[in-house]
């Protein structure tokens, strides 16, 4: 049987690749010209709501990994373009999120 702190830094894991998933196809959309950035600010909800529940479960560093990713597609957003170095940035922290969830899905007692 699975611990359910365990179970639920397991379900995490997985929201936590799909919702990086959808930031990274947001982004390639946006750069491939196939989307206006102001698009970036409605996907920041996918890092915004990792920032949130990363905290919950007390995963600090994923927490500030998707505020990072969050803040960057605001300033993305916010001014009509997407620069090349935010969003090798952003992706940075969206692997970095995948990376640190996958870590914590697999940990027995990450404390």
């Amino acid at each position: 049987m699975v611990d359910p702190e365990r179970e639920l830094r397991i379900r995490f894991a997985e929201e936590a690749h799909r919702r990086c998933s959808a930031i990274n196809s947001a982004l390639t959309m946006v750069e491939l010209g196939q989307g206006p950035a102001q698009g970036l600010l409605d996907i920041r909800i996918e890092a915004h709501t990792l920032k949130g529940t990363a905290a919950v479960l007390g995963l600090e560093e994923v927490s500030e990994q998707a505020a990072r990713a969050e803040r960057l597609l605001v300033e993305a957003g916010e001014a009509g373009a997407l620069d090349p170095g935010i969003a090798a940035e952003i992706q940075q922290a969206t692997a970095a999120i995948q990376d640190q969830t996958r870590a914590a899905a697999a940990e027995d007692d990450p404390a």
